[in-house]
């Protein structure tokens, strides 16, 4: 593609006093300009700490010593656009200074002729923000399809009542601050401390589910960000038999009739989890057709 951009050079400088090439980072402009300076021009650059030095200094005077020449990264030294205007209205001959840098056209008042490389690299489109109620809305509406009504309508319940608190907008702006006040709103509200950590486990596992569009969900997973309520769980402790012997024997007939139903469930002990399982011979069936685990 350098020698199709050569050309294009090659004409610009015939009447052109300033030639400046522009581009997109790592297209090639500056192999470009070493590539042009083989036909004989002086290649400079200002990524060279003493030539920027120089330039920065006295643009006037490092201009006046130089012609037919490369100036490669122009940008770091603003000021020497303004001794290169001065140089070629001084001296119009065309094709002295060639310039590569991204600059404005106006910054050489239309003294210079842009060589553009082709292809230019496509301006990335920008990004549509997300709102946070939008992207809730369809959050519930997934939910709804893998999840029970009651566990959605749980879910739905706590991002209510996070809204209430968390008014942004838009899902880049969430922080942090929006969790620790959801939890100051709850303790606020006289809510136990299991159920504090429900719901922020609940709102948590929202902004990860969209952590691409929300840097707090991002955080998050990255466990940049920690918000949980600390609780403590109560131990159930079991009754022996003689307390529940007191305790049939105390119980009315409704009470007595309660308490059969869920003995002849039978409940036996399978390691951590026990299995409600029922006792067909006597009429009683559990429910489902998997044994509920409790």
């Amino acid at each position: 593609m350098y020698p199709r951009f050569s050309e294009i050079l090659v004409r610009s400088e015939r009447d052109t006093r300033v030639v400046a090439v522009s581009g997109p980072r790592q297209s090639g402009k500056t192999t470009l300009a070493r590539r042009f300076a083989q036909r004989g021009r002086i290649y400079v650059t200002l990524d060279n700490q003493p030539t920027l030095a120089a330039a920065k200094s006295d643009p006037v005077a490092f201009i006046r010593g130089l012609d037919r020449t490369i100036i490669d990264e122009v940008r770091r030294a603003p000021d020497l656009l303004l001794a290169i205007k001065q140089s070629v209205d001084e001296d119009p001959r065309p094709g002295r200074p060639f310039t590569r840098a991204k600059l404005k056209e106006a910054e050489l008042e239309s003294q210079a002729s842009y060589a553009e490389q082709f292809p230019q690299a496509p301006t990335p489109a920008k990004a549509t923000r997300k709102e946070v109620d939008v992207v809730i809305a369809q959050y519930l509406k997934d939910c709804a399809a893998t999840l029970a009504p009651k566990t959605v309508s749980g879910k739905e319940h706590t991002l209510d009542e996070w809204r209430k608190v968390c008014t942004k907008k838009y899902m880049d702006e969430l922080d942090k601050t929006d969790l620790l006040a959801f939890v100051a709103s709850m303790k606020e509200e006289g809510l136990t401390d299991r159920t504090c950590a429900n719901r922020i486990e609940s709102v948590t596992s929202f902004l990860l589910a969209h952590k691409k569009d929300c840097p707090l969900g991002m955080a998050i997973h990255n466990k940049e960000v920690r918000v949980k309520v600390k609780y403590t769980e109560k131990v159930v402790k079991a009754y022996t038999s003689e307390e529940l012997k007191k305790l049939f024997d105390a119980a009315c007939h409704d009470e007595w009739e309660i308490f059969q139903f869920f003995l002849l469930l039978r409940i036996p002990r399978r390691g951590s989890t026990n299995h409600l399982l029922g006792e067909p011979g006597r009429g009683w069936r559990g429910k489902g057709t998997r044994p509920p685990g409790v």
